[in-house]
Formats: structure tokens, C-alpha cells, sequence
């Protein structure tokens, strides 16, 4: 924040101070003890004040059942705080209208009563919050824009005009011209003339209530900044491409802001659009644009329909993405097989699951044979071929209820759950003729003849291993003996200590 101009505008000669009017009301309305007849006896001697405060409460914008005929019976009916808004609304719009002769202050001032009449309408809708307090906050949260463009003049209107009818884009322009932005300045203009305490916070956060510190914007900023927005369609005319970007912006801050749902917030912005009109007569404002409510809400609910077709989108493209993501995160890359640390979870809960209740289960470590020669010979993409071809056999076996995972170089692990000795060694046999009869055909055109060894380990009601590391070092064992036994045949062993020696799946068979 540019805290040297901050101060150089608060401290501007040319700005106003609070008018005296304002200053007795808010005086009054601070002490706990004041009467209601006292505070009525204060307004009441500004005649045109008094007269603009009836004829508000009289009007529709209240729905009152009686007529009230003096502000003391309106302060019973509506209560002290409403009748207080009224009268800090009306003194600061009536003092402020005029102060800059290069941009028309009237136009900030309609934009802000919109957006107090949002802020009042949204406060009604969420409970919790002063309906009064949130309208004054929303009146009030623009202050900032007239005290630079008083401070500043013709350097800020260029930048006022450059944002837009609306004025959507004025905070990031701000930020990128000044280093601060009309918000800033209004929160420190509020403290200079204080205004009341829980005013500032809306003041200062309402174009930005993700920034308000904590974990979530309070209740009366979160109404005051969805205030704000709901008053930006309403600031262009009908048809306008810009007021449909407001309607998007209003939307998602609803749901984002308040958890909203669509329907809700386009029914408080229809409420926004009727009720708004009403006040800005009896602040003498200019109506703008005509922008019929009935549209907005059309705008609306055609913006409605698009943000739920887009939730939608991003909805199964985040499916998809986390999706990919646990592929990479549980497979190997090259041969699409579950990667080591999917192996190894899975032994550890097939152990677990068959100590708890004794079935058995069996697993193979399986080792390519004489790979080195195939990526010295064809090379390593001949190499990656085999093993993709190799992968795709094993995986089959999925099919059956075994878990296929790429161990490591060119060895493969497959853990086989409900099968002891005898099962596996034929199950594991039918995966080892399966390999070495299906020959594979390199990109090169040549074909090459692929054989594997299995080391096989079970646990089971015979042969129990303390750990699965003790069984996966035995599979190991068993391996090295298929290895030495000539290559291209299934061995088990069935102790830890590798006695009996073993046997390959022939013998077993027989």
C-alpha cells in the first residue's frame, strides 16, 4: 500500500469533513442510554431531512401495514438503527453530491446505494447480520472513490472512466496506478471520521473479501461485498455483453462466498432490481440505465445454466486428472503393471489377511532370461518391447485374481491370493509355457523367442513364514534355483531355510 499518498488524500484540504448533522446522529446513536425522543428531536430539526426519511419508510420499500407520521413512530416500527441509516445516508449523499465539477459523484452514488440495497437484501437472506448496518456498509463502501477523485481529480477520472460504466475494473486499476485502491482509502476516511466500528471491515474488504484475514470473510463483509456485486449488472444497459459478466462474477461469489446456490442469488438479485429504484428516488439519484429485473434474472439463469455446465466440465476433468494421477502414482510407466510400491502394499495385506484367517496365498518373483542379450543384441527399445509384451501375458492373469506388478528391471512380481504349493506351481507354470510360446515380434521386423524363470514361495497351513519379508527372500532362493537349474522353469521352495532343496513344477506335478 502507498501509505504517503493514503495519507496525502485522508489529509486532502478540499476533502469535507463529516457533517455536523451526521456526526449528532452518530453521536447519539453510540450511547446506550440515549432516548429514542432525543435522537428523534435531532433529526427532526432538519426539516428536508425528516421530510426524506418519511417518505422512504412510507414508501414500498418497507411494505409498513400504518402510516408513520413522525420519525420517533418510525423508530418504533423499524427500529433506531434504520432510522439512523436513513439519516447518515441521506446527510452524506446531500453533502458529497457535488464534489468534483470534472465526474458526475451521482453516478458513484448510485452504484453504492445498489449496493447497499444488495447488501441489506443479501444480509436478510444469510441471518446474523443487521440488515441497516450491511445497507449503510454497502452506501458506504465507495467513499474511498470520491476522497481520490477530490484528492486527485483529472489523473482519477481518466483512471474512473478507463474502468468502465460500471466500474468493475476501478480496484485493479487502482492497484496498478496508485499502489492502493479506493477501498484502502475509504476504510481510513470511515476511522478519520468515526464512523462506527463494524463499518470498517466491509469498507475495507468489499471488493476483496478473499484477502480479509482469518479463514472466511465475516458475515457482514460477505454481505457487503456480495452487495457490491449484485449492484454491477444494473450499472449497464440492457443487452449490454458487460452486465452478463457481472451476472457470472455475482454468481460464482455466491456460491464461493456464501455457498449459495444459483437459484437463491438470482432470486435476491430480482429482489435487488425491484427494490433499488424505489431508494434511489428518495436519494435523488438518476436511475441509469434501464435495465429491466426480469432480464437480469433471464441473464441470470441462462449464466446459471452455463456455470453448472462448466462445474460439470471441471468436475470430470478433476476426475480424470486425479485418475492419472494415481496411475502414475501406483503403475509403471513403461508396461502399464502396478510399480514396486503397489507390489508391496499388496503383500503386506495379503500376509495380514491371511494370518487373520489362515487361507493361503502364494507369490513368484519372475526374472526374464538372458535379457541382457536382447538390448545388446536389438537394442533397448527392442528391450522395452519385451517387457511391454511380457507385461501384457502376466496381467492377464489379473483376470484370475492375481496382482501383477513390474518388481524391477526385467523382473516382474505376481502375488496369487487362495492358492498354495501345488495350485500356484500349475498356475504359475500355465504363465511360464504362455510366455515362452508366444514369441515377439520386434518393430524391426524380427522375431525373438522370450523364456522366463519363477521363483515361487507360498504360506500357508504347512509351511507359515514369520514375515512377508521372509517369504519374498525365499521366492528370491527359489529364483536363483530356476536359474541355476537351466533357466525357463517354475521352482518353489517351502522353508525359510530353503530345505527340501525344492522342487520345479514337473516334479511337483508328478
Amino acid at each position: 500500500m502507498n501509505e504517503q499518498l493514503l495519507e496525502k488524500i485522508v489529509n486532502c484540504p478540499r476533502l469535507p469533513s463529516l457533517p455536523a448533522a451526521a456526526l449528532e446522529v452518530l453521536d447519539l446513536c453510540r450511547r446506550d442510554d440515549v432516548a429514542i425522543s432525543e435522537i428523534a428531536r435531532t433529526i427532526s430539526r432538519d426539516p428536508a431531512l425528516t421530510a426524506k426519511i418519511l417518505k422512504t419508510v412510507n414508501s414500498g420499500y418497507y411494505s409498513l401495514n400504518h402510516r408513520v407520521s413522525s420519525v420517533s413512530h418510525a423508530m418504533v416500527l423499524l427500529g433506531i438503527n434504520t432510522v439512523k441509516t436513513l439519516a447518515l445516508g441521506f446527510t452524506l449523499v446531500n453533502n458529497l453530491r457535488e464534489l468534483s465539477a470534472d465526474f458526475d459523484p451521482l453516478v458513484i452514488w448510485r452504484r453504492s446505494l445498489y449496493a447497499a440495497v444488495g447488501a441489506r437484501t443479501v444480509a436478510q437472506k444469510m441471518g446474523g447480520i443487521d440488515e441497516e448496518e450491511a445497507f449503510l456498509g454497502g452506501l458506504l463502501e465507495d467513499l474511498g472513490i470520491l476522497a481520490l477523485l477530490q484528492a486527485l481529480g483529472a489523473p482519477y477520472v481518466k483512471l474512473l472512466k478507463a474502468s468502465g460504466d460500471g466500474l468493475g475494473k476501478l480496484a485493479q486499476l487502482e492497484q496498478e496506478m496508485l499502489s492502493l485502491d479506493h477501498a484502502e482509502v475509504g476504510m481510513a476516511l470511515a476511522e478519520k471520521w468515526q464512523l462506527p466500528p463494524q463499518l470498517l471491515e466491509p469498507i475495507r474488504y468489499h471488493e476483496s473479501p478473499d484477502d480479509y484475514p482469518g479463514d472466511a470473510p465475516s458475515k457482514m463483509v460477505t454481505a457487503v461485498a456480495l452487495g457490491s456485486l449484485a449492484a454491477q449488472p444494473f450499472m449497464h444497459a440492457a443487452g449490454d455483453a458487460e452486465a452478463r459478466e457481472e451476472i457470472d462474477t455475482y454468481l460464482r461469489g455466491a456460491r464461493e462466498w456464501a455457498n449459495m446456490e444459483e437459484q437463491v442469488a438470482s432470486e435476491l438479485l430480482q429482489a435487488v432490481g425491484e427494490k433499488a429504484p424505489t431508494m434511489i428516488r428518495h436519494f435523488d439519484l438518476p436511475e441509469g440505465p434501464n435495465m429491466d429485473p426480469q432480464e437480469i434474472v433471464a441473464q441470470a439463469q441462462e449464466a446459471m445454466m452455463e456455470l453448472t455446465l462448466q462445474t460439470q466440465i471441471q468436475a470430470q476433468a478433476a476426475m480424470e486428472q486425479a485418475e492419472e494421477f494415481k496411475v502414475k502414482a501406483t503403475r509403471d510407466s513403461l508396461t502399464g503393471a502396478r510399480n514396486r510400491g503397489e507390489f508391496d502394499k499388496h503383500l503386506a495385506r495379503a500376509f495380514e489377511q491371511s494370518e487373520a484367517d489362515g487361507r493361503a496365498f502364494s507369490l513368484a518373483i519372475i526374472d526374464l532370461d538372458r535379457f541382457k542379450l536382447v538390448n545388446d543384441t536389438h537394442g533397448h527399445q527392442a528391450g522395452d518391447q519385451v517387457l511391454q509384451h511380457v507385461a501384457d501375458i502376466l496381467q492377464g492373469a489379473e483376470e484370475d485374481g492375481a496382482i501383477v506388478a513390474r518388481y524391477g528391471g526385467e523382473e516382474f512380481g505376481v502375488i496369487l491370493e487362495g492358492k498354495a504349493s501345488k495350485s500356484a506351481l500349475a498356475f504359475f507354470e500355465k504363465l511360464r509355457s504362455a510366455i515362452e510360446q508366444s514369441p515377439v515380434e520386434l518393430k524391426s521386423g524380427t522375431t525373438i523367442r522370450v523364456t522366463a524363470s519363477f521363483g515361487v514361495s507360498t504360506h500357508n497351513e504347512t509351511m507359515r513364514f514369520k514375515e512377508s519379508a521372509a517369504m519374498l527372500a525365499v521366492a528370491d532362493r527359489a529364483l536363483y534355483g530356476a536359474k541355476e537349474a537351466g533357466r525357463n522353469t517354475v521352482r518353489l521352495l517351502t522353508s525359510e531355510t530353503g530345505q527340501p532343496s525344492g522342487e520345479s513344477a514337473e516334479e511337483d506335478a508328478a
